[in-house]
């Protein structure tokens, strides 16, 4: 109920200091659908200091201080309004999204940062690309009988499907409908696009 672009914020906290790893720009099938139909990460569309600021005054009210958190918010025309903190790594394949832009493992970091050893000055200023995932799904209802995916390359970066051969499928209302995804990655984002696409 309330207009406007939905992203989310993945963070890193340690010892009460925050970074953020990026802005997750989601991408919306149209209504009535509320499934996601990709993302960016990072997006390069926003006021990322401003946005920065109001993940953390969020953390910090939560007296979050240790660990991943993946905060979900809609930018209104009257400044972000928060939807959900979740105090994990983003979900589904998100993570290979991340590790696709960061050209590192975060699970990796989040275990380092849980064994205590110093992490946040390491995802500070990272170089990053422009990683984009779509999800494949079908145009009408039936039982899948094929699908080609395409092949890792210098852009595909990973690819999966998540549905079998014969199973139901149908368009998209939400996210449990999407049969598969494709993530690309490269320092030109329009590249990035249109590869996924």
């Amino acid at each position: 109920y309330i207009s406007g672009q939905l992203i989310a914020c993945d963070t890193f906290s340690q010892f009460g200091q925050h970074v953020m790893l990026g802005i997750n720009e989601k991408l919306m099938y149209p209504a009535p659908s509320c499934a996601i139909k990709g993302s960016c990460f990072p997006s390069d569309r926003f006021n990322n200091a401003a946005i920065q600021d109001y993940a953390f005054s969020v953390l910090d009210a939560l007296e979050f201080n240790c660990g991943a958190a993946h905060i979900e918010m809609i930018l209104s025309r009257d400044g972000p309004c928060l939807v959900e903190v979740n105090p994990r790594l983003v979900g589904a394949k998100l993570p290979r999204l991340i590790n696709a832009a960061l050209g590192r493992s975060i699970h990796k970091d989040l275990i380092d940062l849980h064994l205590g050893k110093l992490v946040l000055q390491s995802l500070t200023d990272l170089k990053t690309r422009f990683a984009i995932s779509r999800w494949v799904v079908a145009s009408e209802a039936g039982y899948l009988r094929t699908i080609e995916l395409p092949a890792s390359n210098s852009i595909v970066y990973h690819q999966e499907m998540l549905k079998q051969l014969g199973e139901y499928v149908s368009p998209p209302y939400e996210n449990a409908d999407r049969i598969g995804y494709v993530i690309t990655a490269d320092e030109d984002r329009g590249r990035a696009e249109i590869a996924a696409e």
